[in-house]
């Protein structure tokens, strides 16, 4: 068999250059494997969040949105006897504010937890979620 290589010049295979040649490709096309298999992992990391926001965070904001929205409060808040309530009603609030809520929590949190310890210092307790969404939370 014959071969033309990167010189220009032609070369002659015998059966033990084409095993040398196969196990080269063998080599080659596990190491091509290997980085195709890091590229996807790290395409697949760095896709997996918005902007510094994680899916994971963002799981959990639908967690607390949805457990606002259908009972007024999350485990922990109920076992503190505390609950949501909206402004305006003092009931649970409705599902857009409880959505409004929990994703601007996110930000309340991610802003090194300004957000929660504007609470500290206002009047009405008010973090910032709680003032976008137009909620307050209560004693249950």
């Amino acid at each position: 068999i014959s071969l033309r290589v990167g010189d220009g010049k032609t070369r002659r295979l015998d059966d033990n250059g084409l095993s040398v040649l196969a196990a080269g490709a063998s080599a080659g096309k596990e190491k091509f494997r290997e980085a195709g298999r890091r590229a996807v992992e790290k395409t697949v990391k760095e896709r997996s969040s918005f902007s510094g926001i994680s899916v994971r965070m963002l799981l959990w904001a639908l967690y607390c949105a949805v457990l606002v929205w259908r009972f007024g409060a999350t485990p922990g808040k109920m076992l503190m006897k505390i609950r949501v309530a909206d402004l305006a009603t003092g009931e649970k609030p409705a599902a857009d504010k409880a959505f409004l809520r929990a994703f601007f929590s996110l930000i309340s949190s991610g802003a090194a937890g300004l957000g929660y310890f504007w609470g500290v210092f206002t009047r009405d307790g008010k973090t910032w979620h709680d003032s976008i969404a137009g909620t307050r939370v209560l004693r249950s």
